[in-house]
């Protein structure tokens, strides 16, 4: 019931939506695309294969909560493990004149955003193909090539992947630098356990700069700590902290 109830608040044809979600279920196509109208008048591109990271930004609305915290106009939003864009097409569903930045490094999906921005445009929306981690340097992102599109491709040994590719990495800090940003209203990351190296070893001032936080966690990453460390960490950097399940942690100054 909830899904259905937050197709009808994001999605302006959810009627359509629904049809063509079930027929898609029931061939199993992962290679089919559908167009979805959302709420304020964007279109999303949603591959088959990806059909789970849809349901997660506009049907279980993961990160409604932490779009709600977002005040103000021309609102900063940086968004690290972009995937298919869904995150940034709701941010800028809801905060038609936000600048968002995106962070991307696997090529099919940053071609799947460029596609999103080309039929959406006229969007402040600023794609960057490197990876995001705590330090800036050449890191080995490792991804499932037999699969055009993945939810779970990591700068870590993940199960599944059979291949992999160097990418620059860049930091929070570079990112601020780079893109001349004073203040960023919400900075969220999805970046499959590169999350703990990118908050640890991000500089004071940038959390200072940084309204709010949210993050997708994972656990039992190589190299990584435990939620409820990072929960800490985040608390005695200023923030009140929301842990949704040990899944989704929320940090509000």
């Amino acid at each position: 019931m909830k899904r259905f109830v937050n197709s009808v608040r994001n999605l302006s044809d959810w009627a359509s939506f629904w049809r063509q979600y079930c027929r898609l279920k029931q061939a199993g196509h992962e290679r089919d695309e559908l167009r979805v109208r959302l709420r304020g008048g964007l279109t999303a591109i949603v591959p088959g294969a990806l059909m789970s990271a849809f349901d997660e930004v506009f049907l279980r609305a993961v990160y409604g909560a932490a779009l709600r915290s977002v005040r103000g106009p021309a609102p900063v939003v940086i968004d690290i493990g972009a995937n298919a864009g869904f995150f940034c097409l709701e941010v800028l569903s809801r905060h038609p004149d936000a600048r968002v930045l995106a962070f991307e490094p696997l090529p099919s999906h940053v071609a799947l955003i460029e596609r999103q921005k080309a039929l959406n445009p006229g969007l402040d929306l600023t794609i960057d193909a490197r990876a995001v981690f705590g330090e800036k340097k050449i890191v080995e992102f490792r991804f499932d090539s037999r699969r055009e599109f993945s939810v779970d491709a990591s700068l870590f040994p993940v199960e599944g992947a059979d291949a992999s590719m160097s990418v620059e990495a860049t930091t929070l800090a570079d990112i601020c630098d780079r893109y001349a940003i004073a203040r960023c209203h919400l900075l969220k990351l999805d970046c499959e356990g590169a999350e703990y190296d990118i908050l640890y070893r991000c500089p004071d001032r940038v959390f200072a700069a940084t309204d709010n936080i949210v993050l997708e966690v994972h656990h039992g990453v190589a190299g990584s700590g435990t939620v409820q460390e990072l929960v800490a960490f985040l608390r005695g950097k200023g923030y009140r902290v929301r842990n949704r399940k040990d899944e989704i942690v929320m940090g509000t100054r």
